[in-house]
């Protein structure tokens, strides 16, 4: 398994922390965080908040179960790729996993 940079996940814990400040004062929302394998052979981490968090989750499990490769593309940063790991953070904190490859 390929190690995520530092300074990525250094970033990514400080846009987490950033998201859940702004969260705590508008409407909860879950907020959708996936790790890239870029087009461009990165490994990034993105986020958006989101109300079908749960259906992205499912549809990434039974799709991974069947050998089928999950790819999305974000805006600001512009990234695409296959999800290689995905998660959901549920308003109340708790953290859902996509599935078996993305156990921690």
């Amino acid at each position: 398994m390929k190690k995520i940079d530092l300074a990525v996940l250094a970033a990514a814990s400080a846009a987490l922390l950033l998201l859940a400040a702004v969260a705590a004062v508008a409407e909860p929302r879950d907020v959708l965080v996936v790790v890239l394998k870029e087009d461009n052979g990165k490994t990034s981490f993105h986020y958006q908040s989101t109300q079908d968090c749960q259906k992205f989750l499912n549809s990434f499990r039974l799709l991974r179960k069947e050998g089928i490769a999950v790819r999305l593309k974000f805006f600001d940063p512009e990234a695409n790729g296959e999800v290689l790991k995905a998660y959901c953070i549920h308003p109340d904190g708790s953290i859902e996993h996509g599935g078996e490859d993305t156990k921690s």
